[in-house]
């Protein structure tokens, strides 16, 4: 039983000061900084081992990015978003039970190129047929995706995206092609920052198919959120959480209302900026340090829309070959309405970091898109809502980035998870992966003090 009482205690002693703060005197197990997908995974995999695990959220709720919002009878994710069901993150997610049920986009597609349209497919045969292509233009794609999975990624992590391409293929038509695919798999739009082994890699991830949740992704979130407190998870929203002192198995957490919470462990799912705010001079990580510097977030345009109808039933997916957007009406194989018959369309542009944030350009261009697709759209929308510069990922899968372990060896007892720390895959499956990575090292750490007891 926990309970609440008023006691000095010394924050730092770079700010040498007292100050009242309530502190909780129980001592946890594992104390997780964020409540998203990581976190949440994280504790699930903890308290199924009888840790005992609290969760500090500073937002109002919990699920970070991988919430969904209700709005005119339309399931809005933040952007698009889907699940790669050969991914090693599904895997994770299967062994907590938790369902993941939604649809798959068929393979075929548009595609966009100098204000004209064309099918979209990645079938050999369909592309013999193709008007997009000339005829060496198909026989070097077609070689390049059937040869994919062929290329060994771990020999050319440290290569940049472009000059793989420049390397080993010929035709202007068919790098922009494959760029787009680039695109689509990773949401990076950096080629000559970005590491061709792990973009590659993420390709033939993608072209294995992806899904579209039923529900959105707060059907994984909720789920998540329930097998965490019904194994015992402590969820508290609204912790800022600003400061980390001590280290392994005196570990104190100090919010912006200066609350405080003790533990032998911390798993930071926050970004590498910000868990390094957290510690203090004296306990500076130079491994933070460096994550910090390297991590490039990787940033998208989205506007998400809710239709009375669509004009054009032959277009569920759409990308745009020579401009880097997207269009995806993922309500045609997902379940993402509470009422019938309304489209749920999400509409994207892949930004670049050299490129100078211009909003009402960028809108008014996924608008341009949008009518050539559906040109009476205007007619029928009954919400949008326009996300100027949204962070898909906290890492660029960069040339120089390093591998990122979730143990921080300067100081014992803090681990690190989230899309950013590169233990297996990108994005979500970057989440999850990393969740249980940190959480079995917690478990290996106990275990052995057990075995050595």
């Amino acid at each position: 039983m926990s309970q609440n009482i008023l006691t000095p205690r010394y924050v730092s002693k770079t700010k040498r000061r007292v100050i009242l703060m309530t502190e909780n005197l129980q001592k946890w197990d594992v104390i997780i900084i964020g409540g998203g997908i990581a976190g949440l995974t994280a504790s699930v995999i903890l308290s199924k081992a009888n840790k005992k695990v609290l969760i500090l959220e500073k937002a109002k709720q919990i699920g970070g990015r991988a919430t969904t919002i209700e709005k005119a009878g339309g399931l809005l994710n933040l952007g698009p978003h889907a699940i790669y069901p050969n991914g090693p993150g599904v895997k994770i997610l299967e062994e907590l039970n938790i369902k993941l049920n939604g649809g798959s986009p068929v393979s075929k597609g548009t595609l966009l190129y100098e204000n004209k349209t064309y099918p979209l497919t990645l079938s050999p045969v369909a592309l013999l047929t193709s008007k997009l292509l000339k005829w060496k233009e198909k026989r070097e794609f077609i070689k390049l995706v059937s040869g994919l999975n062929k290329i060994n990624t771990k020999f050319i992590q440290n290569i940049s995206l472009y000059d793989w391409v420049e390397a080993h293929i010929i035709e202007e038509k068919v790098k922009k092609l494959f760029y787009m695919l680039c695109r689509l798999s990773s949401y990076c739009n950096d080629p000559k920052r970005s590491s061709a082994g792990i973009i590659i890699e993420q390709v033939k991830l993608g072209l294995t198919g992806v899904r579209y949740l039923d529900g959105g992704w707060q059907t994984l979130v909720d789920q998540l959120k329930q097998q965490a407190l019904s194994h015992g998870v402590t969820i508290k929203e609204n912790h800022h959480i600003i400061e980390l002192l001590g280290t392994h198995p005196n570990i104190t957490l100090i919010d912006s209302l200066d609350v405080t919470f003790t533990t032998e462990h911390v798993i930071s799912t926050s970004t590498p900026a910000n868990t390094l705010s957290m510690i203090k001079s004296e306990q500076m990580s130079s491994t933070l340090k460096q994550y910090r510097d390297l991590c490039i977030p990787v940033k998208g345009a989205f506007w998400d829309i809710v239709l009375k109808k669509t004009t054009n039933l032959n277009v569920k997916f759409a990308l745009g070959l020579d401009e880097p957007l997207y269009y995806s009406n993922q309500s045609a194989v997902a379940n993402l309405v509470t009422e019938p018959n309304l489209h749920i369309i999400h509409l994207g542009k892949y930004l670049s970091t050299d490129e100078k944030l211009d909003p009402k350009k960028n809108h008014k261009q996924l608008k341009n898109f949008l009518s050539v697709i559906e040109p009476d759209w205007e007619k029928e929308v009954v919400f949008q809502r326009f996300l100027p510069s949204l962070t898909v990922c906290n890492a660029m899968p960069s040339t120089n980035m390093p591998k990122i372990n979730t143990e921080i060896s300067e100081i014992p007892g803090l681990y690190v998870a989230g899309d950013w720390v590169t233990t297996n895959g990108l994005l979500a499956d970057a989440s999850i992966t990393s969740a249980k990575a940190a959480a079995d090292a917690i478990l290996e750490e106990a275990s052995s003090l057990t075995y050595t007891g």
